[in-house]
């Protein structure tokens, strides 16, 4: 099976006996170590090399990376949250796993975001990390640069993402929501260069998320990005100025509304508490329609805040107590506050 013959038996016996001294358990069992110990001291170097092999052959299955990782990870589950030794088992399992990618991304990104958005490309092509990805791109554009960036469109499954928008004509994708159809067909509007650059492709990926997934918090964070004014509707783009606020725009309003409620629809507590804010500050509107809208729907925000201030989201929680203390119940805002 081998050729021994360049070597001296003395070297021979050596090596053999190193090799046998690998062998230790838990990796062996206890007869397996005795009869690889008989084959060595009877100098039966090829059987106990044969044996070696077929070992490594019944055990690999068990110790294939991906099933190594999916252990380190789960072992990673068992600790704290901020016990130093989760974070190197999520980065162990990382390599094979996305889930802990993905993690490990979230554990890493502020304090260096290049490395914590290699760890979301390679948890891709989660959903979760697609969104978190263009959410990033999103939020953190000061901190992409050039390099960042091309990184993140070189990879094949961001590719894949960008690539269905050019396929569907101008990103368009008809939705239904309610038995009623609208299109998205949004633009960003934003002065910045780079965070121009950064929210197109941002825009991209969450459009690819609606339109295969129906991913909620793709929907709401379109939605939020129209209220906020960072996108528009192309058909209004050229229609009003970049500053004009979101109440001028009408048809890119009744898209935002419409982009948060079918995240609502979908189960999403984000797009709740963005909506249910929209309709407090509209009750000041000087524009009757607006005003009106936010009243007839004052009970159901209401009830949206208080439901989200109840599982803790800060935004919710705040605006919720503002609420209890305009209504005079002191007592129940300080709690929430709190």
């Amino acid at each position: 099976m081998f050729n021994c013959d360049k070597f001296s038996d003395e070297c021979i016996e050596i090596c053999f006996n190193n090799l046998l001294d690998k062998c230790k358990k838990p990796h062996f069992t206890v007869s397996e170590l005795e009869c690889y110990k008989a084959m060595v001291e009877k100098k039966e170097y090829e059987a106990f090399f044969i044996e070696i092999w077929f070992h490594a052959f019944k055990c690999a299955y068990y110790n294939l990376p991906y099933m190594y990782a999916s252990r380190a990870y789960q072992e990673a589950l068992t600790l704290k949250v901020h016990n130093k030794m989760r974070d190197d088992l999520l980065r162990l399992a990382a390599n094979e796993n996305k889930v802990a990618a993905l993690e490990y991304g979230m554990r890493v990104f502020e304090t260096d975001f290049e490395i914590g958005v290699g760890y979301f490309l390679d948890a891709l092509p989660q959903l979760a990390a697609y969104w978190v990805l263009a959410f990033q791109l999103e939020s953190s554009w000061i901190k992409c640069n050039d390099n960042i960036f091309d990184k993140i469109c070189k990879n094949n499954k961001v590719k894949l993402a960008t690539k269905y928008n050019e396929d569907v004509k101008k990103g368009y994708k008809k939705l239904c929501e309610h038995e009623k159809e609208f299109y998205i067909d949004v633009v960003p509007v934003v002065k910045n260069e780079q965070e121009m650059k950064c929210l197109n492709l941002a825009l991209k990926i969450y459009i690819y998320l609606c339109t295969n997934f129906r991913f909620s918090k793709a929907f709401n964070s379109i939605g939020k990005l129209l209220l906020h004014g960072k996108i528009r509707l192309r058909s209004e783009v050229d229609k009003y100025n970049t500053s004009a606020s979101i109440d001028e725009c009408i048809e890119s309003r009744k898209a935002a509304i419409n982009f948060l409620n079918h995240a609502i629809v979908e189960g999403n507590g984000n797009a709740m508490v963005n909506l249910s804010r929209y309709y407090l500050q509209s009750l000041s509107s000087v524009i009757t329609e607006i005003r009106e809208e936010a009243e007839a729907n004052y009970d159901i925000t209401i009830k949206r805040l208080k439901f989200m201030a109840d599982l803790h989201e800060a935004i919710a929680c705040e605006l919720y107590a503002e609420v209890l203390e305009n209504q005079g119940d002191v007592d129940n805002a300080i709690e929430y506050y709190k």
